[in-house]
Order: structure tokens, then C-alpha cells, then sequence
């Protein structure tokens, strides 16, 4: 009774995926050992240009990391992240440049290792843009605790690769082509964080076939939950997103 009370649960909290998606994430998570009933898992949809078909993402908060990691019981500590400049031969805990850091360093050390497993993330691989090319508002704000989550999460997934293959966090897989910028540079004036308003994006999904107000309030509800940083931070760009998402998908595989 139990067990068929939480398979409800959980096909409710994601109910705007596919029976078939529904499953494939399931047996993703169960394969990660992950616990897809708390905040820390979710979902993201993404068109794969090599195969051309549309493919399930298992994506974990930066706090998912951490707590998987912790639960093997193996995980012993870590430092970072610094940060470094192009041209600097050492790195720093704390970025003091005036533009961009150009990588940042973090290390895990797990049972077993002799000494902390570094990865490294580096600017031009990982920071966020709009499809305009603008840096989301969260990236222009906060650039290096940013580029430091990505490092976290890169050595994290080197370190526990049993439990964290295949994983990643919001925003790694989905860069516009053409917006690299390396980095440290100027930064240029923040971007307006409107780029489709409220009333936009209701007639958006009304010319997407969603009639009812209700349905089209659950879309919105389910993918900000999804994107919680964009929703808070850039209204207008999760506008955008809601729409990408919302538009028809193509043939699921898993992966």
C-alpha cells in the first residue's frame, strides 16, 4: 500500500512527463541509488543533435551532490574552490580580479585516495548565457561562487562516479553555440531580465494549445521547480524557457 502511495506521489510531482519518460527517469535515479521524491532531483528534457532525438537528463542541485556523496559513507573531505586569472601561475581562495575568473580548482578526497582529486572549470566551458549571448543575471552577479559550484560538481562526479555518471547540474548541457566568452574580461552592462513578459507567455501557451488556465499554471509551477535560480533571478528569460519546453518534443531514449 505503502509503495504504491509513493509511486503516486512521485508520478504527481512529475506529472507533466510521459508514462514513458516517467520510467525512464525512474530507472535512471534507481540505477544512481537516488531519491527522486526529494528536492534535490529533477528533470530536464534535451534535444541531442547527433542522434536527433529528444533524451531524459537526470540534473541534481549542487546540495544533491553533497548529499550523495555523503551517503557512501567514503566521502572524507574537500578544499576549494580557488580561482585563477589566464595569466596566473598560482591560484586563490578568493577571485580578485575585476572581470571574470578565468578557472576555478575544487578537490575531494575520498577513501582510499592519497591526496584530494582536483577538477578544474573553466570559464569559457561553463558559464551561462542567454540565447541573446547575455550572461544570466545570476552568472553576472555571483561569477566566481558560480564557476565554484561547477568545479564542486565536476570533482564530485570524478570522486563517486558509481552514484553521479550521467549526472549533472542545471545549465552544464545547454550553452547557445557561439556564446563562449573567455574570461577574465570587462564586464559589460547587465542584461535587462526581460525578454518575454507574463502576458507573453500566456498567449504563448494558448497558441501552444493550452486552453485551460489551470493546465497552462501547471506548467509553469512544474518548470519552476526546474529552474528555480532562472525563475527568481531572470522572470522574463524563464519565460523563454517555459515556452522551449513546452513546445512539442521529439522521440524519447534512454540514456
Amino acid at each position: 500500500m505503502q509503495t504504491d502511495i509513493a509511486v503516486h506521489a512521485l508520478r504527481a510531482k512529475f506529472r507533466d512527463l510521459t508514462d514513458e519518460e516517467f520510467e525512464l527517469f525512474i530507472a535512471g535515479c534507481q540505477l544512481r541509488q537516488l531519491n527522486p521524491a526529494t528536492d534535490h532531483v529533477y528533470f530536464k528534457r534535451q534535444f541531442n543533435e547527433i542522434s536527433g532525438r529528444v533524451e531524459i537528463r537526470i540534473l541534481l542541485t549542487i546540495d544533491g551532490f553533497r548529499s550523495v556523496a555523503s551517503e557512501t559513507g567514503e566521502y572524507r573531505g574537500w578544499v576549494g574552490p580557488f580561482y585563477a586569472s589566464e595569466d596566473q601561475e598560482s591560484w586563490s581562495d578568493v577571485w580578485r580580479g575585476k572581470g571574470y575568473p578565468y578557472a576555478a580548482r575544487f578537490g575531494v578526497l575520498r577513501d582510499g585516495y592519497k591526496d584530494y582529486g582536483y577538477r578544474v572549470a573553466k570559464w569559457d566551458e561553463f558559464a551561462q548565457f542567454t540565447e541573446k549571448g547575455a550572461l544570466l543575471d545570476h552568472w553576472d552577479r555571483m561569477p566566481s561562487h558560480m564557476l565554484g559550484l561547477r568545479a564542486e560538481a565536476c570533482a564530485l562526479r570524478a570522486a563517486f562516479p558509481e552514484r553521479l555518471k550521467g549526472v549533472y547540474m542545471e545549465g552544464e548541457l545547454d550553452r547557445p553555440p557561439g556564446t563562449a566568452r573567455k574570461g577574465p574580461t570587462e564586464r559589460p552592462a547587465r542584461p535587462s531580465a526581460k525578454s518575454l513578459s507574463p502576458e507573453e507567455l500566456e498567449v504563448a501557451l494558448l497558441d501552444l494549445g493550452y486552453e485551460s488556465e489551470s493546465e497552462r499554471e501547471s506548467i509553469v509551477q512544474n518548470l519552476r521547480r526546474q529552474y528555480p535560480l532562472l525563475a527568481v533571478n531572470n522572470p522574463g528569460a524563464f519565460a523563454a524557457r517555459v515556452i522551449e519546453e513546452t513546445r512539442p518534443k521529439r522521440v524519447i531514449v534512454p540514456v
